[in-house]
This record gives structure tokens, C-alpha cells and sequence, in this order.
């Protein structure tokens, strides 16, 4: 078992106990801040990624990082082909979810697009919009969070209720849990925006390495979200 794994458990016990402890009604307003924050954040998000993409370096950066490590982690590979295509993308270091997203996006409108820009090109700048929309996420999740949190101790007084109290936690416990998923899942999303080197490869093969962490990382709804995101662009 690896950090990444221990990190992972600690979260979601961590938070289910939270959530005993808080109880269901307050543990519930936080999931459903969790929540609509990914609503409000996935709005504003195409917004934030395209100044960041249009107004500052950053997406030039990262594509142009993201498609000389694919051409060297391909080598050889004939890319002119479907095949090739799907050969090369296997070849890839990278998460086995972003590969799929990769290949379920090069479909008949790709090809065309590939006649004036190469595979490369395509996979470079897909991945690093994938990136760039991780970022504009994760900072404005932040901060629609802080925002939110605030109006949690309005449900202090409810919680006091001693009917309520008994059963207020056992389900608290279950709340607290999926709110742990989508911590994890965030968690994930930031890994994804900001690993790179040896230092993102090793992340990416304790993901690997891990048949829990591989499960949880390959059903992570928010990157799925965020990959229709782009594809809206």
C-alpha cells in the first residue's frame, strides 16, 4: 500500500467520522455546497480557461510541454493511420482514463482537423486544455468554497434537536463519505493539473499500482464533466 493509497483512506474515514460527528443536516448543507460549487464552478470555468488560454502563456506552456513528452514516448509510431493513432496513445504515460478521453474525441471531425495540424499536435493540445480547465476548476472551487462555508454554523441549532440528534449522525456517516468521494475526486483533478516530471509519474504510477486508487480515478465524474467542458469549446 502506498501514500497515495493511506492518503486516500484517511480522507474518506476521515470525513465519514466528520460527518458522525456533525451530524446528517449539517453534513448534508456541506455535500450539497460541495455540490452546487462543481455546478457554479463548471459555469464559470469555460469562462477562466479561456482567459487563461487566450490572455496568458500558460496554455502555449503546457501544450507545447505535453506534445514534445508524447513524441518522445511514442518514438517511432506512424501516426498517419487510426492505428497508429491508437497505438501511440497507448504509449502514452498517462492516466488510462485520459488515453480513452483521448480516443473518444478522435473521431471523423478530428481527422479533418489533423490535415493541417499533426496527431500530435491534436493530442498535445487536447490533454493541455484538459490541464488548463483542471486549473480554472480547482481555483474557482476554491473560492466559491470559502464563500459558501461561511453560512454553515446557521445549522447549529437545528442539529440540537434531541430527536433528531440519534439518527442525525448514523446518516451523517454515510453523507460524510460521499463527500470524501468528491474530495478524493477533486484531489485527483488537481494531481491531474499540476504533477509533472518524475515527480507526476510517480503519482501517476501509484494510481496505476493500486487497484483502489485505479477505480477511483478512472470513474472520476468531475474529470468527465470537465472533459464535455471541452469539448462544448
Amino acid at each position: 500500500m502506498n501514500w497515495l493509497t493511506v492518503l486516500v483512506v484517511i480522507i474518506l474515514a476521515g470525513l465519514a467520522f466528520k460527518g458522525y460527528r456533525q451530524g446528517f443536516f449539517r453534513t448534508v448543507f456541506s455535500l450539497v455546497s460541495v455540490v452546487l460549487t462543481i455546478v457554479l464552478v463548471l459555469f464559470v470555468t469555460p469562462y477562466i480557461s479561456e482567459f487563461l488560454q487566450e490572455k496568458t502563456p500558460v496554455f502555449q506552456i503546457v501544450k507545447t510541454e505535453v506534445s514534445e513528452k508524447l513524441l518522445s514516448e511514442a518514438g517511432t509510431v506512424n501516426t498517419d493511420t487510426p492505428e497508429g493513432q491508437i497505438q501511440a496513445v497507448e504509449s502514452y504515460n498517462i492516466p488510462k482514463v485520459m488515453k480513452n478521453l483521448i480516443l473518444d474525441n478522435n473521431n471523423e471531425q478530428t481527422y479533418r482537423l489533423l490535415e493541417t495540424a499533426g496527431f500530435y499536435d491534436f493530442a498535445g493540445s487536447y490533454i493541455a486544455r484538459l490541464i488548463v480547465n483542471a486549473m480554472a476548476f480547482v481555483a474557482a472551487f476554491l473560492i466559491i468554497t470559502i464563500f459558501l462555508r461561511m453560512t454553515l454554523f446557521t445549522l447549529d441549532i437545528i442539529t440540537e434537536i434531541p430527536v433528531i440528534k440519534g439518527a442525525n449522525k448514523v446518516a451523517g456517516l454515510v453523507a460524510g463519505l460521499g463527500e470524501g468521494l468528491i474530495v478524493v475526486w477533486i484531489l485527483f483533478l488537481t494531481i491531474t493539473a499540476f504533477s509533472k516530471g518524475e515527480s507526476g509519474k510517480a503519482i501517476f504510477d501509484m494510481i496505476e499500482n493500486s487497484l483502489f486508487l485505479n477505480i477511483l480515478y478512472n470513474n472520476n465524474c468531475i474529470l468527465k464533466l470537465i472533459s464535455s467542458v471541452i469539448a462544448m469549446l
